[in-house]
């Protein structure tokens, strides 16, 4: 398990809409080194995810931090307040990220799924 502990307050992503961004590097050893799970722990609690769906709904980015990959609250099965109940169309979902929000020139192309994992 890849664990980490993070103040939402300094930590949280706010727009476009809130997440979680990880360092990419750390999330690409993490999935060599055979982690199955991602846990964010704040003061409320653990926030906590499979590896996999990083890969399938992460959006990356990089706003001065280095390669990064958000993971917007919503897709998140487990959070401070108990697991969310089962949602079977949030699968379907897709993720939208205005273009006027993006920081780089590169990431102005369509991001898919799964491009920062290679």
């Amino acid at each position: 398990m890849l664990e980490c502990h993070r103040d939402p307050a300094r930590h949280m992503l706010r727009l476009p809409r809130p997440a979680w961004a990880l360092d990419a590097g750390a999330l690409r050893d993490a999935a060599e080194a055979g982690c199955a799970t991602v846990r964010i722990v704040t003061d409320a609690g653990p926030w906590e995810v499979p590896l996999r769906l990083w890969r399938d709904r992460g959006i990356p980015l990089d706003r001065g931090h280095g390669a990064q990959v958000a993971l917007p609250v919503d897709s998140w099965p487990v959070t401070p307040a108990g697991p969310r109940p089962e949602d079977p169309e949030r699968e379907a979902r897709p993720v939208a990220v205005p273009v006027s929000l993006l920081p780089d020139e590169d990431l102005r192309e369509p991001v898919t799924a799964g491009r920062w994992w290679t």
